[in-house]
């Protein structure tokens, strides 16, 4: 299957709202996410052919992961953590 160019975009954001990031982000970080994807500038930078757009998106998406602290295949898994301090277990 050729992909076009120009649609790299709507491709590209149809694979993400089906990703388990894209899952586990809240309400208010997938709309910062789509609001990222539609500034001027994401517009200007995207350029190149259908590869080139892709990976230039992959660049953005990972950024913005890294800022929401993204821990790769453990970020935001329910696990235990024990406070020493008051002694006491939480579930995050």
């Amino acid at each position: 299957m050729k992909h076009l160019k120009e649609n790299a975009l709507e491709e590209f954001k149809e694979m993400i709202e089906k990703s388990w990031t894209y899952n586990k982000m809240t309400t208010k970080e997938k709309e910062n996410w789509n609001k990222a994807l539609e500034d001027i500038r994401v517009q200007k930078a995207l350029k190149g052919s259908w590869q080139q757009r892709w990976n230039i998106l992959q660049v953005a998406y990972e950024s913005f992961l890294k800022a929401l602290d993204y821990q790769n295949g453990l970020w935001r898994q329910d696990y235990v953590v024990a406070d020493t301090k008051e002694d006491k277990i939480t579930i995050i």
